[in-house]
């Protein structure tokens, strides 16, 4: 019986195609961009964790607490051997700074994000190193003006990726100073940066000590710390506090920040605009609904002969409103299957070309597909039942 049905309302879109396709338009725009919207949604939280990951950013960062402790107690270079040899979570651990600012080449001035790093930089942070050498001992205990630049930072200013020997200008506390280029490193979050170019600048990366001293500073600003894995984040951020208050006689003289923490907290922000932009297009499967339902008023006025002709010859008030129900729900099903193709096409086809990770729940599509339906019996229900009300006799009179 419902194949009977089924049948009937493929009859009737195939009669009247052009018809049937601009009434699913709306399903079809809905579905696909819910799809397409979600996908990058997820795509972009992988991206983003993916990118913080290679810079670093996944671990633990600790701090001295500056309204509580005193200048000889702040963090120095032997705190971070000290925590490397008393906590075995701990895989590696380096004195780490950062400051926004901007250097010259060739009289031109750019932005920079420069860091200030140890010698085990590189497993800190995720790039390859493509030219010359690393930060070695004597570069960071003579605080040496050597530098390690990205590709991109050379390709931008030299229009080539060796330039290991040449020199460029530093802005470090309000002061440009002269640096030497030892290496050139293909940065791991290249990616951010293309994608982001306008936000996120070229990234340099100097010895923390010649950071330091260029700022006036004779302590660590803070030391950031890569736990191996499997290991609690939250226990080894209770160690480390324990440790390093003991070791300088505090109370409460250092904290920890669980970078993963932040980048939760960005994923939660990247989960509400993405739902928030999905119920909006999620309104265009409304607007589709509301075309059905109209589409389905006209056709029962096209068919009333018909209907009354079914009812003469025994057909229930059931039958008839199932008819149309069946063939309402038909028509956002079929909007939806080409909505998901069309979503699922696009997202590959942007993904492929922007190198975004694509990520399509299955989930999401179950729920678009069940929300579909609703919208299909929803606003199929009233053209149905007042097809099944039509009065035989006057149904037959119609012209």
């Amino acid at each position: 019986m419902l194949f009977d049905y089924v049948r009937i309302a493929l009859l009737s879109i195939r009669r009247k195609k052009a018809r049937s396709f601009l009434t699913i338009l709306g399903i079809i725009i809905g579905i696909s961009s819910v799809l397409i919207i979600t996908a990058f949604g997820n795509g972009g939280k992988v991206l983003i964790a993916n990118e913080l990951n290679q810079l670093g950013i996944d671990g633990l960062s600790v701090r001295a607490k500056y309204e509580e402790v005193g200048l000889a107690d702040m963090l120095r270079s032997d705190d971070v051997e000290y925590l490397q040899q008393s906590v075995s979570a701990i895989e590696t651990a380096m004195p780490y700074a950062i400051t926004y600012s901007t250097c010259m080449v060739h009289s031109t001035e750019s932005e920079t994000v420069i860091w200030g790093a140890g010698q085990n930089v590189d497993r800190i942070v995720d790039f390859e190193l493509l030219y010359g050498r690393l930060f070695s001992f004597k570069d960071i205990s003579t605080s040496a003006r050597v530098c390690l630049v990205t590709d991109d930072f050379a390709r931008d200013h030299y229009h080539r990726t060796n330039i290991v020997g040449k020199n460029i200008y530093l802005n470090i506390n309000g002061k440009y100073e002269d640096f030497t280029v030892i290496g050139v490193v293909k940065n791991g979050a290249a990616m951010l940066q293309s994608l982001a170019s306008d936000l996120v600048p070229q990234f340099t990366y100097i010895p923390y000590s010649t950071m330091g001293e260029s700022k006036g500073n004779s302590y660590i600003e803070q030391i950031v710390v890569r736990v191996r894995e499997g290991e609690d984040l939250e226990d080894v951020s209770q160690q480390i506090v324990k440790l390093l208050n003991r070791r300088h006689g505090m109370k409460s003289g250092y904290y920890v920040d669980n970078m993963n923490e932040q980048k939760e907290r960005l994923n939660s922000v990247l989960d509400i605009v993405t739902f928030i932009i999905a119920v909006i297009a999620a309104i265009s499967l409304l607007v589709g609904g509301l075309s059905v339902m109209t589409l389905m008023l006209a056709i029962v006025g096209e068919r009333t002969r018909d209907i009354g002709i079914k009812k003469a010859i025994g057909a229930k008030r059931r039958d008839i409103l199932f008819e149309f129900l069946v063939e309402s729900l038909v028509l956002t099903l079929i909007g939806g299957l080409i909505g998901t193709a069309f979503g699922l096409l696009i997202s590959s086809v942007v993904s492929a070309a922007l190198g975004i990770p694509l990520v399509v729940q299955t989930q999401v599509i179950l729920i678009t597909f069940g929300f579909t339906s609703f919208i299909g019996i929803v606003f199929g229900v009233y053209p149905a039942y007042k097809a099944s009300k039509l009065d035989p006799i006057e149904a037959l009179r119609f012209d």
